[in-house]
């Protein structure tokens, strides 16, 4: 059952051609997206017990205990409220507090692939803390088709993630010196580089597409699960391209964030080449 998540935390850390990042950061990623499993199946669960008591009204069930739903409506609304409101949300937010906090100031954050390594461990932790579950629960059906299907999944909500995570790292440290060459006097600041969308979108980003995954593997009828499947492939495709285009274009962030302020005062910087 761990077979899955070690693997493609091989193929991130494989990617990461540049500068690799310390073994024991990587580690201790990796160990933290396994404990924060706990408290988030705690909050889910919790949370899709009130969401039941909501649509109490609408839910029949049968001898068995198996809840059925009075109209679609019902049914398409319960499966969004869990999806979004109770799984993408608890589980997304409580990684993204734990790469906020470990990563932010660390000083092995350097370069633009590194959110990417960071983010992509502590999903895949948290991964396989999942999938063990319910390899143990449910077996081996259960656990196969969880292994092509919910850890890529964590890994590409991971993925979009850190790339969004490290931009606004990026973006930060631009703003930053943005503002020293204007104290200088060798710029004027006329529409600042603006880095906190990147840091929301690094939360909420993941959680909305979390939330469709969710919503769609919830929402259980003949063309949704044709929909669900199509919507992973397209969404695996999208993010293993992505996660090679970045490890390419990967770059050390005082270049990379040298090649911002350059595009954004070309006019200055083609002056002072003359």
């Amino acid at each position: 059952a761990l077979i899955p998540a070690v693997l493609l935390c091989w193929y991130i850390y494989s990617k990461d051609k540049i500068e690799k990042e310390p073994a024991g950061l990587l580690f201790l990623l990796f160990l933290l997206g396994v404990i924060v499993y706990f408290p988030a199946i705690f909050c889910e669960n919790y949370l899709i017990g009130l969401f039941d008591q909501l649509f109490e009204s609408e839910m029949t069930y049968s001898l068995s205990g198996i809840a059925t739903f009075r109209t679609e409506k019902a049914f398409a609304f319960h499966s969004m409220a869990c999806g979004f409101g109770a799984i993408a949300l608890i589980e997304e937010i409580l990684k993204w507090i734990l790469l906020y906090f470990i990563t932010y100031k660390n000083k092995n954050f350097d370069h633009l692939f590194d959110g990417i390594v960071y983010s992509t461990f502590l999903a895949l932790g948290f991964a396989a803390a999942e999938n063990v579950f319910y390899a143990v629960r449910d077996g081996w059906t259960t656990f196969i088709l969880r292994s092509l299907t919910s850890v890529p999944g964590h890994m590409t909500f991971g993925v979009l993630m850190g790339y969004c995570y490290t931009m606004w790292h990026m973006y930060l440290a631009a703003s930053k010196k943005e503002k020293e060459l204007s104290e200088m006097g060798r710029i004027v600041i006329e529409r600042p580089f603006h880095s906190r969308i990147w840091l929301v979108a690094s939360c909420f980003l993941p959680i909305f597409l979390h939330g469709c995954y969710s919503f769609l593997r919830f929402y259980t009828s003949e063309i949704m699960t044709i929909i669900f499947y199509i919507f992973i492939f397209v969404v695996y495709v999208v993010c293993f391209i992505g996660v090679h285009c970045v490890s390419d274009a990967d770059s050390a962030q005082e270049r990379f964030v040298d090649q911002m302020i350059r595009r954004k005062y070309s006019n200055y910087y083609s002056k002072v080449q003359k």
